[in-house]
């Protein structure tokens, strides 16, 4: 009876250290961290915008601890700001947001940032356990368009009945590939097919990568066969003046915020000789030469038969 009293004593003994232990094994402080930010933030970069774009980002502390968690953003060559650290209480979420800042003009493309979230301290003390979470963030660089041409002359002088080629400069100065168009105004055209001009675009669109070289186009130029009665006599040629207004814009700004064009002004000077010369006046003019040089010949004629007159009556006398 004894010996069943003692091992029953033992018994409860290591009962109880079992089930003292095995709670302070389960309560150990262990660091833990999740973060969550916006997955997509889109960024204009268009000239006179800020180039910024804000995410928000949500760091939540699982623990029944205190925990500093340092932030730190990788977003390749964008710049960025960031809190370096948040102090998250037992159990809650905090906000905080990472502003990104594009450069103007920049290119259109989409850039990955990862956010990271690690704990440095729990409670004050560093943590027992490695404990980090990281998101990432898409930022799109959004594209913009923007155009321009340019003359390889402004002013030109052609005669009447020829073809000639204007060259042209276009340039793409938006950040995406784009398909620019040219033309000619309306009412520029209307002038020009009044006047018995003939106007052809080989090309009136072209494809063209961002921010690069300008592209050489041309269109083709007839001139009337004639000039026209409004034209003016200026050094022997019977000259007009005309304005030809030339458009490029953009297919994707059209398309999508508006259509802007980039204009430039052709002065074209029309010239036609002036061969003939005006007859009614060198026709007066030659008759009144040649009746003046008839009269004195007949008078110088009359003259002479009186002195020969005269020397006959003398001999004879």
């Amino acid at each position: 009876m004894r010996y069943i009293l003692h091992w029953s004593v033992i018994l409860g003994i290591v009962v109880s250290l079992i089930s003292v232990s095995i709670p302070a094994v389960a309560q150990s402080p262990t660091a833990s961290v999740s973060i969550e930010c916006d997955e997509l933030i889109p960024i204009e970069v268009s000239p006179g915008l800020s180039g910024i774009g804000t995410a928000t980002c949500t760091v939540s502390n699982p623990t029944i601890y205190q925990e500093k968690i340092d932030i730190t953003v990788n977003a390749s060559n964008l710049a960025h700001s960031a809190p370096g650290s948040v102090t998250v209480g037992p159990g809650e979420d905090v906000d905080f947001q990472v502003t990104y800042r594009a450069e103007e003009n920049m290119l259109k493309q989409a850039i990955t940032s990862i956010v990271n979230a690690q704990v440095v301290e729990m409670n004050g003390a560093p943590p027992p356990n490695i404990a980090e979470d990281e998101s990432s963030i898409m930022i799109d660089i959004l594209q913009f368009g923007k155009c321009d041409v340019q003359l390889n002359e402004a002013y030109v002088e052609l005669d009447v009945n020829v073809v000639s080629d204007v060259k042209l400069k276009l340039f793409n100065h938006g950040n995406g590939n784009d398909m620019i168009k040219i033309g000619i105004e309306d009412y520029s055209q209307d002038m020009l097919d009044n006047a018995g001009f003939v106007i052809s675009f080989p090309m009136n669109s072209v494809n063209m990568d961002p921010q690069g070289a300008p592209e050489i186009v041309f269109f083709n130029l007839k001139t009337p066969s004639t000039s026209s009665n409004s034209a003016v006599l200026e050094n022997d040629f019977l000259t007009e003046y005309f304005t030809i207004d030339i458009y490029a814009m953009s297919d994707y700004e059209c398309k999508n915020s508006g259509c802007e064009k980039s204009s430039v002004t052709l002065t074209l000077k029309l010239l036609e000789y002036q061969t003939e010369e005006p007859q009614s006046e060198e026709s007066d003019v030659v008759l009144d030469v040649k009746s003046d040089q008839t009269m004195l010949y007949a008078s110088g004629g009359g003259v002479i038969l009186l002195l020969i007159f005269g020397l006959l009556f003398f001999r004879k006398s």
